[in-house]
């Protein structure tokens, strides 16, 4: 992951450096980053694709910065898992849940936003891992 700079978003963005700002390790990947200022610093929950950062394949991983640039993992590293608990009391593993965005009222985050589908799952890009039956966007509620 890397990070463009501009003075305001109308403006040119410049590459910040040649190096990613958060390098989870040799072969290790994430995608899907939301990224939001909470009290004195900067957070950010990202996908897990190898689930070697957080020990759950497609996993969220949560890092804090205090400049936007210089991230380390929160403890714990895992922001939440596959597996759901719904309000009737049942549990699932979702095949995904991807695309996050962290809604804040009055500076606190509040919901998490994402994208998430059934089916079989994971979908790691082997042949015939891709298909689900439903897919939608699912509001989980922050404490």
């Amino acid at each position: 992951m890397g990070l463009a700079i501009a003075d305001a978003p109308d403006q040119p963005f410049i590459r910040y450096g040649d190096k990613p700002i958060f390098d989870p390790g040799e072969g290790l990947k994430v995608e899907d980053p939301c990224v939001f200022y909470f009290r004195d610093h900067y957070e950010m929950v990202c996908k897990d694709l190898t689930g070697k950062v957080t020990g759950e394949f497609h996993a969220a991983v949560h890092l804090t910065s205090p400049d936007g640039v210089h991230w380390q993992p929160m403890d714990p590293v895992k922001a939440w898992s596959r597996s759901i608990a719904w309000d009737d009391g049942t549990h699932t593993t979702q095949g995904s849940i991807e695309r996050p965005f962290v809604l804040l009222q009055h500076g606190e985050p509040t919901y998490l936003f994402a994208a998430t589908a059934d089916g079989p799952g994971p979908f790691d890009g082997r042949p015939g891992h891709y298909h689900a039956i439903n897919t939608w966007n699912m509001v989980i509620p922050l404490t």
